[in-house]
């Protein structure tokens, strides 16, 4: 469920299933984004680190991927890599 898809030539698409797949500094990140008139959500999860995220927000035009990446960074302790 968590497998990218690959092109023709090999190369990953970063979506499987439904779910945005991510490396972040070296952690495998699942999410999905979406809303409707009134609102919007962000669901992450760190299936390494048994960790997930959860954004439901009562108005449409959040930016509720980027708060659950921002709370996601906190709760799995992702390494900086800020020099």
């Amino acid at each position: 469920m968590w497998t990218p898809e690959k092109t023709t030539d090999g190369k990953s698409t970063g979506y499987a299933l439904g779910w945005g797949i991510s490396d972040k500094r070296g952690v495998l990140i699942a999410a999905h984004t979406g809303g409707q008139q009134g609102t919007s959500t962000a669901f992450a999860v760190v299936p390494d680190r048994l960790a997930g995220v959860v954004v439901l927000a009562n108005m449409d035009g959040v930016d509720a991927g980027r708060l659950a990446d921002d709370i996601l960074k906190l709760v799995v302790a992702l390494p900086d890599t800020t020099p």
